[in-house]
Formats: C-alpha cells, sequence, structure tokens
C-alpha cells in the first residue's frame, strides 16, 4: 500500500509461512510422546518431542498447477494430493466450469508459468529412550517438512515438532488392503539438543 509520494510502498509476499511456535499447553495438544497420538487427532493440530532417526533427500515437489480447458477456455487450479506418498498431482479428468449446460471436455491444455514447486523432505523420530518406563519399546512416526523447515536438523537431533496429523495411504489397487499410515504435517521444527546436553552431565556421577 501506499499513502504518499514521501512514504514507502508496503505490499504482501506471495508465499507466507505463518508458524505456530508455542501452543496451547493441554493434553490433546501437547503429547506425552509418540505412543500417545491416535487416528482421533487427525486434522488436530499437535505437538510431539522425538529423537530423529532418519531424513530422507530434498526434493522439489510440484504442489500446483493450472489449467485451461480446450472446450470452454475455463481455467482452474489443481493441488497435489498430500494424503497420498510423494503429494501426487493427477490430471484433471473432467471439466469443472460452473455453467447452466456442463462442459463435459476431457481435454486440457497447462498454463505456462503456473506450475508451483515447494521444498519437500521427510524425516522419522522416534520416542526418546530415556522419557521410557523399562522395557518399553520406542515408536516411530514419520514427519513432513516443507518449503523453509527442510534441512532443519540431522539424524540424532532431539526436536520439537508442531503439526498436523494426517492419513496418508499408497495407490490404491483393486481388491488389495490399503495401506494406510499416521504422519505428521510439520509446521513448526524445534532443535532442541541442549535439552540433550543438559541430561547427559546430569547423569554422570
Amino acid at each position: 500500500m501506499q499513502e504518499s509520494e514521501d512514504k514507502f510502498c508496503m505490499s504482501r509476499k506471495k508465499f507466507i509461512h505463518p508458524r505456530l511456535v508455542r501452543p496451547p499447553l493441554c493434553e490433546s495438544v501437547c503429547k506425552r510422546n509418540v505412543s500417545a497420538i491416535r487416528s482421533s487427532d487427525v486434522g488436530v493440530i499437535i505437538q510431539v518431542r522425538g529423537t530423529v532417526i532418519r531424513t530422507g533427500q530434498i526434493k522439489m515437489l510440484e504442489s500446483e498447477r493450472q489449467y485451461s480447458c480446450d472446450k470452454c477456455g475455463h481455467v482452474f487450479r489443481v493441488l497435489a494430493d498430500m494424503d497420498q506418498y510423494n503429494g501426487s498431482l493427477a490430471n484433471p479428468t473432467n471439466c469443472p466450469a460452473e455453467r447452466a449446460k456442463p462442459c463435459k471436455s476431457t481435454t486440457f491444455t497447462v498454463v505456462e508459468g503456473t506450475r508451483v514447486c515447494r521444498d519437500y523432505q521427510e524425516i522419522k523420530i522416534q520416542e526418546q529412550l530415556s522419557l521410557l518406563n523399562v522395557g518399553s519399546i520406542p515408536r516411530s512416526m514419520m514427519v513432513v517438512l516443507e518449503d523453509d523447515l527442510v534441512d532443519r536438523c540431522k539424524p540424532g537431533d532431539d526436536v520439537v515438532v508442531v503439526g498436523v496429523a494426517s492419513r496418508r495411504w499408497k495407490t490404491l489397487v483393486k481388491d488389495v488392503r490399503p495401506e494406510i499410515d499416521l504422519v505428521l504435517v510439520a509446521n513448526h521444527v524445534n532443535v532442541s539438543n541442549e535439552h540433550k546436553v543438559s541430561l547427559q552431565q546430569n547423569s554422570k556421577p
């Protein structure tokens, strides 16, 4: 917004990533560990602490593109399906134009310059062994990192992740039971290795 010629201009950036650093301190949001996350938490913002045991390669994910209908000229946007592994972006099969007489076209052309790509990485976190009861088997969970969150941590780091729990499945095959996993799509990642160092120092005789 420009108020006058003497003042500077202000504009909104095209890509803004608001991060939730400190969520509400309640049991429904701040989970004790990965084992406390349930399917009922899908679609809800939660916070969990864990240790990174694996980091995947940083990839470029095409998150959206625009198409133009070859018949009616309607321009529409298609988003990547993040509920599937690696966020597949399917080609459209029908024209979504809202008209009195529906357009039945099945041929479309990608609008040049409308592809949007994002940095993408998957990491795996495991429950911290120091917080488990004797004899307990640590559980692990995949975490999806996007944009500026990628390459924030490495194996061995203790992290606090705030994100949205989501279900993810592989490509569906007829007459085959689908494989569904619970993952966490990160909104904020904080590396807290200082906490690990203090625990190690306090445990020394």
